[in-house]
């Protein structure tokens, strides 16, 4: 091979890797790059909620995921689990935000001691999420809507899920059982969850997925576990 020739191959290979590395490795393979866009709402206690959404090409649901509850938690828990943009390949438009009190919607606890009320906590939540599903659905063509909840934030989903019979299925993460038994028991749409708490073996008709915690607490599912979260949501969608 002449060195013409070889300078040749080497740019070109260089060339497809600047692309890979540019493109995202799912988009040349037929999938969705994450493409993070900016909203925000007001709920109907004058609530800001500051909004992340992303949209695949062709969506047949939304997903609307819902942080853990503990204060140093907001939206990015998401991304930072690489769970929301795998979402893309699945047909779902992906929706996060901050709950009250969490992140960017939180922005009088930058300037200083602020006692959180504690009292609106649960209504107040409940309201967030109203609030996004609303906005979900003036925005994207009234889509299906699949709402994921993660530990403490399983109640208040479960909680708006009861009293919204549009909404097509709920997803829960690491909640515990007794936290939302009684919950359970009013809910009567499609509940898929992903738990390392074995009380959920009891419950009829979900889909439980044994997920286990390593020794400092975090997350030991595979992406089998992940697989069938992703596949449920999907056939959800399309049901």
């Amino acid at each position: 091979m002449g060195k013409l020739t070889l300078s040749l191959v080497i740019v070109i290979a260089f060339s497809i890797v600047a692309v890979v590395l540019n493109t995202g490795i799912p988009s040349i393979l037929g999938g969705n790059r994450a493409s993070w866009t900016k909203a925000i709402t007001l709920t109907d206690d004058n609530v800001l909620i500051d909004i992340l959404y992303a949209e695949p090409s062709k969506p047949r649901q939304v997903v609307v995921m819902v942080h853990d509850i503990p204060y140093t938690f907001n939206k990015d828990m998401w991304r930072n689990l690489d769970v929301a943009s795998r979402l893309l390949n699945y047909d779902s438009i992906v929706v996060l935000f901050d709950l009250r009190f969490h992140g960017n919607s939180t922005p009088v606890l930058a300037s200083g001691s602020v006692a959180v009320p504690y009292e609106q906590g649960y209504e107040g939540y409940v309201r967030d999420i109203s609030s996004v599903v609303s906005w979900a659905k003036k925005n994207f063509n009234d889509l299906p809507i699949i709402l994921v909840g993660y530990g403490e934030s399983g109640k208040y989903v479960l909680e708006y899920a009861v009293g919204d019979p549009s909404v097509r299925g709920v997803a829960l993460l690491f909640t515990k059982y007794v936290e939302v038994e009684d919950l359970v028991k009013e809910y009567g749409g499609p509940l898929l969850v992903l738990s390392d708490d074995f009380m959920w073996k009891s419950v009829r008709n979900i889909l439980f997925i044994e997920v286990l915690r390593d020794a400092v607490g975090n997350p030991m599912w595979s992406d089998y576990d992940l697989d069938i979260f992703f596949n449920w949501i999907k056939n959800l969608g399309a049901s």
